[in-house]
């Protein structure tokens, strides 16, 4: 790996040029935290600056290319803040009466590249998708991002599809899907609309914290962050505390349910990471389960010889046999 590279060479240093090889660590250090966030956002767009041309291949432009025939709504939808995202609305033939999925796609590319994912999800379990680009990604206006920022985006999605005016689609039936920083992002857009009990939150390989994540990519400053202690989380500019807000949206006393996916061999989100979070679930849930007055059914599946990106392929058939499982769960839930 790039860090343990990273590591021989700044050890080497270090007992070559003591003084020298701790300048570079902090040197590189430092060149982190002024960058972390764009080692965080790895942000794509579909067109190239100040042409037609495309960044993404021609069957990954577009729901209706040859390749997936999905019906769909392009939409530009307003944040708070007034900066635009793009967003497809891919719906079902009879999509006022099926599940919606707020999909919300990790940290790298653009939803142009969920397309194969989509397609399956659409035929496999179908159901509706809202999958927008945060700002600054696709489409999207090219806007510094940061944590509120695509929450944000992430709200304004969710009031495009609650609105008259919008996709039509029953609220109570809207699931929040996320992979990777996705599901941070799922999570947060749960955290600020306590006024709304979503009948289910589907994380996929997803963190519990971006300094967590820092000390597993950053290995060679890992013992800085570690010296530290608790004063490492103040360096972190966008925190994403996945963990903190599980808790918030169940002692809210909301009954959603939670689907956590990951896999064995995930060299990027250790499965111990979605393992917390589900251990958080199961601890906030324990006042419900004591009313036992219909407490929701929450899992945990760790896929063998998953990957950070090839769950929905690996097997197909076991992936959505335990999506469409948890959609006959909370196919009647009722929301506040």
């Amino acid at each position: 790996m790039m860090s343990q590279k990273i590591m021989k060479v700044l050890i080497l240093s270090i007992c070559v040029h003591p003084v020298t090889g701790i300048m570079d660590i902090i040197m590189q250090f430092y060149h982190i935290w002024q960058n972390q966030r764009s080692l965080l956002y790895q942000a794509e767009s579909q067109h190239r600056p100040g042409t037609e041309l495309m960044y993404n291949p021609e069957h990954m432009q577009s729901p209706d290319h040859p390749m997936w025939k999905l019906p769909f709504l392009d939409v530009d939808i307003t944040a708070a803040d007034g900066v635009k995202t793009h967003c497809w609305f891919i719906k079902q033939p009879n999509h006022e009466k099926q599940m919606t999925w707020l999909y919300f796609h990790g940290n790298a590319g653009n939803i142009g590249y969920r397309l194969p994912n989509f397609a399956d999800l659409y035929h496999e379990s179908k159901v509706n998708i809202m999958a927008c680009d945060y700002r600054g990604y696709g489409n999207s206006d090219k806007v510094q991002i940061n944590e509120e920022g695509i929450l944000q985006d992430a709200e304004a999605a969710f009031e495009w599809l609650i609105d008259h005016n919008g996709a039509g689609v029953d609220p109570c039936k809207i699931v929040l899907f996320g992979r990777s920083l996705g599901g941070a992002v799922a999570l947060g857009l749960a955290e600020r609309r306590l006024d709304h009990e979503f009948p289910g939150i589907i994380l996929e390989n997803s963190f519990t914290n971006t300094l967590g994540m820092a000390k597993e990519l950053l290995e060679p400053l890992k013992f800085i962050f570690d010296m530290l202690g608790e004063w490492a989380e103040y360096l972190i500019f966008d925190k994403w505390n996945n963990v903190k807000r599980i808790k918030q949206i169940l002692a809210a006393g909301h009954k959603t349910s939670f689907l956590i996916l990951t896999g064995t061999e995930d060299k990027i989100v250790p499965p111990v990471m979605p393992d917390e979070l589900y251990n958080t679930v199961v601890a906030a849930r324990a006042p419900q389960l004591k009313k036992k007055n219909d407490a929701p059914t929450d899992n945990l599946y760790c896929i063998l010889n998953g990957e950070h990106h090839n769950l929905p392929t690996l097997d197909k058939t076991f992936y959505y046999e335990k999506i469409n499982e948890f959609h006959q769960t909370i196919k009647d839930h009722q929301c506040n």
